[in-house]
């Protein structure tokens, strides 16, 4: 009596495991695709309500400054990139980090080129030109910064940049707008496996009395 075969395989049987082997790596491979996407989206969505807050500091630490120092409330030409004598916030795009080399003013802002429009094409646009102007890299110990021009940083996938708009209301169909504030819109945006952008909005006003 045989107990096993000698005959091999039918061409039937081939193509059935085929098909089974290609559908279990399918399966593995789509839920190691989508482990992937999920981890880089908990880690973008970390890093984004870091940048975010960071940003929304340091534009607060500026205007507590100025109180301090007499200045108005949102002067910023200490801080300017290049400096600008008598700079004031104003409607526009700005990039604003810590400046490691500074003590005496330890925040860098700096205002954004007269076609940068905030929308995608023009962010990866941006990103992707040799003087990008928010993208971001990492320096020599590991912070974040603007100055990718440096030999010693290293490009990430990351951008961040915050919009200065007026602060209006309204009176029936009156828009009024509303002194000594600004909206702010704060964004950090990661093309790591996909565009993804984040923001929030938030008032800056003059709070002394």
């Amino acid at each position: 009596m045989r107990f096993f075969s000698t005959d091999g395989f039918t061409l039937i049987e081939l193509m059935v495991a085929a098909v089974l082997f290609t559908v279990g790596f399918a399966s593995a491979f789509l839920l190691l695709q989508s482990s992937i996407d999920l981890s880089t989206s908990a880690k973008n969505e970390i890093l984004a309500g870091n940048h975010l807050r960071e940003q929304h500091e340091l534009v607060k630490n500026v205007r507590d400054s100025n109180w301090i120092r007499f200045r108005h409330w949102d002067s910023v030409a200490e801080y300017m990139i290049p400096s600008t004598s008598g700079a004031r916030l104003e409607p526009w795009y700005y990039t604003v980090e810590h400046d490691f080399a500074s003590a005496h003013a330890p925040v860098s802002i700096e205002k954004l080129p007269h076609d940068f429009d905030g929308m995608r094409t023009n962010i990866l646009s941006d990103m992707n030109a040799s003087d990008s102007r928010t993208r971001l890299c990492l320096d020599s110990l590991d912070r974040y910064v603007h100055d990718c021009a440096d030999s010693a940083t290293t490009p990430t996938p990351y951008a961040r940049f915050f919009r200065v708009e007026e602060l209006a209301t309204r009176d029936g169909a009156s828009v009024i707008a509303v002194d000594d504030a600004w909206r702010l819109t704060f964004f950090f945006v990661s093309t790591e496996r996909g565009y993804r952008e984040y923001s929030f909005s938030t008032i800056l006003t003059d709070w002394r009395p």
